[in-house]
């Protein structure tokens, strides 16, 4: 059985090859192995939907070791099956869900800090990792769209200018469609990522495996 080494604390986008078993958190100086692809989908009891037999999922604690700054709670995310192949045309798709105890960003400005802090901070650990060394001031949040709904509820559409360093540090554009929920002190956001073109097929395979997250659309 092929099998590769992620070290935690990383990052859960730092298990850079394929797996659907939910990985319990061992102590921070240790690794574990991951299994092979074709391992069964194993959700917790409040992920009951179903998934993609490829698609592997992941739980974290929040704030993560590389955004300490962002608020406690939690972050459930599944990656697609070609997540980490760049010649894949779900490459760099996955979803995620981030439950927050504060409450959740839900402006323009807040929310472009909210992921740049989340994803620089990601990407540069990372490529310390494996000595890629990027410019994460040149990691830029663009906001296209964010607007308010009934119920205290957003819908945003965000595109992120970043660096693969799960591969080899090659420049890459991330589209986000996130939708923020805030019941006043706590909040969660439910997102969908990929560097595909919206309306490609992509986004449909994204778009139902949101609903299998904790954060309601």
């Amino acid at each position: 059985m092929t099998q590769c080494r992620w070290m935690v604390g990383v990052a859960s986008l730092a298990a850079a090859c394929g797996t659907n078993t939910r990985l319990d958190s061992p102590s921070p100086t240790d690794s574990v192995d991951i299994p092979s692809p074709n391992a069964t989908v194993e959700l917790p009891d409040s992920l009951t939907c179903s998934v993609e037999p490829r698609w592997r999922h992941e739980q974290i604690p929040f704030p993560p070791e590389f955004a300490p700054m962002l608020g406690p709670g939690r972050e459930d995310l599944f990656f697609s099956e070609g997540m980490f192949d760049s010649s894949s045309p779900s490459y760099w798709s996955y979803v995620f869900s981030i439950s927050l105890t504060d409450s959740t960003p839900t402006n323009a400005t807040a929310l472009k800090r909210f992921f740049r802090s989340y994803y620089a901070g990601l990407l540069s650990l990372v490529g310390k990792s494996k000595s890629l060394s990027i410019d994460s001031a040149k990691i830029q949040i663009t906001a296209f769209n964010m607007e308010a709904q009934p119920a205290s509820k957003y819908l945003a559409e965000l595109e992120v200018a970043l660096f693969d360093t799960f591969s080899d540090g090659r420049p890459l554009t991330v589209r986000l469609t996130v939708v923020i929920n805030n019941n006043n002190d706590t909040g969660c956001m439910n997102v969908a990522a990929s560097p595909a073109q919206r309306g490609a097929p992509i986004w449909r395979r994204l778009q139902a495996a949101r609903s299998c997250l904790p954060c309601p659309l």
